[in-house]
């Protein structure tokens, strides 16, 4: 917004500090000065080298601790920093409140409620007029809303008017637009920004509800207090559709108790009922749930073009209504729930539902690395892999190897919270390199290329024409082959199991049509114990259960594989691997599917133990010697094994200048590892 006085509130060397970790991680930083125009200020942005920024060039905007060195010695020539929004990795928002009349937040939370559930966690600073805050979250705006809302002591108001007692303004990533940052802090510092959709969502529909029926437009479905933010059982939908007065929720009841009756068209009954039960859930899950436990349930609903997943989703889109539901008592809700989930529990009467299970079952999905599949019984089935080393054997390496061969036949996600899109592709292509130089007759093994060969443009020019083909074939392959099928998305400590969770039901949805015999992704993790807690008040213990817990059920609801890398704790840096040495180990032990170990070759004879003098040198330069070497001999065990043997070993040649994990020929080997 723009200033009507010079800026009270600058940032210092101090208040510079208090700014959010994700925030001044981000290149999205410049200055900005105080330029007036008639009785106002603008706030411009300004490049380090003294000429106005540009919000669409991405070159011009630069890391925090850069822009304040500069600006904190030239005080007096610029107004503070500022960010940029624009296609911040973090997901960073804001929202800016410029109040009138001399309104203090408080009044405006006693107008709208709803806000201060978003404010207890939210980062929040005075703006430099000292006329407003600026309160930063991670969240993404749905597409529906405007910018700019008013507010007077009624709440919100389409226009702004002599009783405006604040504006609120909304952006976030995908708006062009900058803040100016004061650290000038209101409340409690906040070190860490945490993912708060569902609050802002809360705030969202406070603010531009959904369209409801309700008793005037709807033949009295509904009477007595509403909340339409609740979300209800299975139970409570059926209840409620058996009793509606209306002729089509009764045809419906009818349909989901008793099925079709000669000469229904099936698909336009399965329709129409996905429509009944979109108006009162949103949840394409829990519609499908009810429609498979009704009398509707068929083959047809396994089929593996995603018959009923497409017809709820043209449901969902199509139902532009929403139920506004009665507040339950909270005895009722428990009897609700409980009468859910008893509902389908008596194993007999479910034979045909693991019959069909059996049926569709994905099969293995090979990572093409022969002795591993033969470890792993196929390849990686629907469920939970952690794979754990300490570092420099190569964790990210090879899954980002086994990803690659996957997304040869099918999508993969691929989240990465340490190494960006850009180096991750180079360490891929550097692989190729390294594949085609062994394989192909006219290139010798000195033309394969490390990741820095790929990225570095000054190498690449002075390569020769034979390495200059080599890397444009290899480059080549990647792109018309592994790249279609991979989405690598980069987390800014803005990523917890469940926002992993939301993106791969949202890639599925967007491959549907595309062709695919399956459109779920494989999902790999890099790596678990730096997503970012559910919970922003957990431990780290408790936030790595709670992402393991959410990531299982990711696994089982997805019918998919989740591979996720772990570290490991730091007194088992120079010990074999062992189901203990996984750092937070006690949910990573339980609910994983299958726990992988790597380590040198040779460790359990070369650990360095309390009492191990002499011993202990020796072990202790022997693996040093191990983390030097450009070829390491790595083994992989599988600890844990939730549906097959545990104790096998694989063995590779770790070659380490192409990020390349080359399985040897011998046969596995099993180890005890009770």
């Amino acid at each position: 917004m723009l200033l009507t006085k010079e800026p009270s509130n600058k940032p210092d060397e101090i208040t510079v500090k208090n700014i959010p970790q994700q925030m001044a991680q981000l290149s999205n930083w410049n200055l900005w000065k105080a330029e007036k125009r008639e009785n106002e200020y603008a706030k411009v942005p300004y490049t380090l080298a003294g000429t106005r920024a540009k919000a669409n060039d991405a070159r011009e905007w630069m890391p925090l601790e850069k822009v304040s060195r500069t600006y904190l010695n030239k005080l007096n020539e610029y107004g503070g920093l500022t960010f940029l929004l624009k296609d911040n990795k973090a997901h960073v928002m804001v929202l800016d409140i410029d109040c009138h009349q001399d309104t203090q937040l408080v009044t405006v939370t006693s107008v709208l409620p709803v806000l201060t559930e978003l404010l207890e966690d939210a980062y929040i600073e005075e703006s430099p007029s000292g006329n407003g805050y600026h309160i930063y979250f991670i969240a993404e705006k749905p597409s529906r809303m405007n910018s700019k809302y008013y507010i007077n002591a009624n709440g919100i108001q389409p226009k702004k008017n002599e009783k405006t007692i604040a504006d609120l303004e909304f952006y976030d990533f995908k708006d062009i637009h900058t803040m100016s940052v004061t650290g000038t802090i209101k409340g409690e510092r906040k070190g860490r920004l945490i993912n708060q959709q569902r609050a802002f969502n809360s705030l969202v529909n406070a603010i531009m509800p959904e369209t409801s029926k309700t008793p005037q437009n709807v033949n009295g479905r509904l009477s007595g207090n509403t909340s339409s933010n609740s979300t209800m059982t299975d139970a409570e939908i059926l209840e409620k559709i058996k009793n509606s007065k209306n002729l089509n929720s009764q045809e419906v009841t009818d349909l989901l108790e008793n099925g079709y009756k000669n000469g229904d068209d099936e698909s336009t009954r399965d329709y129409k009922v996905a429509c009944e039960l979109a108006f009162y859930t949103r949840d394409a899950n829990q519609i499908e749930r009810i429609m498979r436990a009704s009398s509707l349930n068929r083959e047809k609903f396994n089929r593996r073009d995603h018959y009923l997943l497409k017809t709820i989703e043209k449901a969902l889109i199509d139902q532009t209504e929403a139920y506004a539901r009665p507040m339950l008592k909270p005895e009722q809700r428990v009897q609700n729930r409980n009468i859910d989930m008893l509902r389908n529990a008596n194993v007999a009467a479910n034979r045909s539902e693991f019959e069909n299970y059996i049926a569709t079952k994905t099969p293995a999905t090979p990572t093409k690395i022969a002795n591993l599949d033969k470890a792993l019984d196929g390849g990686l089935r629907a469920g939970l892999y952690i794979l754990g080393a300490v570092s420099s054997v190569g964790k990210t390496t090879l899954a980002l190897q086994i990803a690659d061969a996957i997304a040869l036949d099918r999508p993969v996600l691929y989240i990465s919270m340490e190494m960006s899109r850009n180096e991750l592709v180079a360490k891929s292509i550097s692989r190729l390199t390294k594949v085609f130089s062994d394989s192909i007759s006219s290139y010798s093994e000195r033309d394969a290329k490390t990741s820095y060969g790929i990225l570095d443009k000054e190498r690449r020019d002075a390569y020769n024409e034979r390495e200059h083909k080599l890397v444009s074939e290899a480059t080549d392959q990647y792109y018309s082959t592994i790249a279609k099928n991979m989405y690598i998305v980069e987390g800014v400590g803005n990523v917890d199991a469940a926002t992993i969770t939301s993106l791969a039901k949202e890639l599925k949805v967007q491959l549907s049509n595309k062709g695919y015999a399956n459109p779920a992704p494989v999902v790999f993790i890099d790596y678990l114990q730096i997503l970012a807690p559910i919970d922003p008040k957990a431990n780290d213990k408790q936030a790595t259960d709670t992402n393991v817990v959410e990531l299982k059920r990711l696994s089982r609801d997805m019918d998919v594989p989740v591979f996720a890398i772990s570290s490991f704790n730091r007194e088992n840096y120079n010990t074999s691997v062992s189901m203990t040495a996984f750092k937070e180990s006690g949910a990573i032990e339980y609910g994983s599917d299958v726990l992988l170990g790597m380590q040198f070759e040779g460790m359990e004879k070369h650990e360095i133990t309390k009492s191990g003098g002499q011993k202990n040198i020796d072990n202790r330069k022997w693996q040093t010697e191990q983390r030097m070497a450009k070829n390491r001999n790595i083994e992989l065990i599988v600890l844990k094994n939730r549906n097959g043997k545990t104790g096998t070993k694989v063995y590779f040649e770790y070659q380490t200048l192409f990020n390349y994990f080359n399985a040897k020929n011998a046969g596995n080997e099993v180890m005890d590892i009770r």
